[in-house]
């Protein structure tokens, strides 16, 4: 019995430690430049290079307009807020290749997660000029809590960092993709 107890223990603090280390290395990478930094082509494949860290996997070569966004509030609690347009033919393979983000048959009205993704920012006081998730039309949410298939306990899965997804069409085959990073 005191083995039991001895490995909740142990499994408990490793996913602490897992979701610790997610939370930091996740948000907590983001490039910061002064105001008075002139932004260049580099930069757009930093944040493009910066999504690909947040979801755990390669962006598709018809990937564009890759944005990127990330606030620590400290203790490990941060978010971030990524944008991403995306040929319609490639969407559901991307979202079924990464651990990271829901699968595409996922992807529905979800009030909550329509929430995050639409009012969450205004509440956090940031401001970011090329986050605009209304745009989008025909607009579906998911959500996706990482890790969450190695916990047990109701408390732990709250520990747990989540990916909130908006996708929906911007123009012709093209799909626009906003993502929100929450590490709690």
């Amino acid at each position: 019995m005191d083995s039991q107890k001895t490995q909740t223990k142990i499994d408990r603090r490793a996913v602490a430690q897992l979701f610790v280390f997610s939370c930091l290395l996740t948000c907590g990478c983001g490039r910061q430049t002064s105001s008075t930094q002139q932004i260049s082509s580099l930069d757009y494949d930093a944040q493009k290079e910066m999504i690909e860290h947040v979801i755990g996997t390669k962006l598709p070569e018809s990937v564009r307009n890759c944005r990127y966004h990330s606030k620590s509030y400290g203790m490990g609690r941060s978010t971030g807020w990524g944008y991403f347009e995306i040929s319609g033919a490639d969407l559901p393979a991307l979202l079924d290749a990464s651990d990271y983000l829901p699968n595409a048959s996922e992807l529905g009205q979800h009030p909550g997660i329509r929430f995050n993704i639409e009012k969450y920012l205004e509440r956090t006081g940031e401001s970011i000029a090329w986050w605009k998730p209304l745009t989008l039309r025909n607009r579906r949410y998911a959500q996706k809590i990482i890790g969450s298939e190695k916990v047990t306990q109701r408390f732990e899965l709250s520990m747990l960092p989540a990916m909130d997804v908006c996708v929906g069409e911007i123009r012709d085959a093209w799909m626009g993709v906003y993502i929100v990073y929450h590490c709690d």
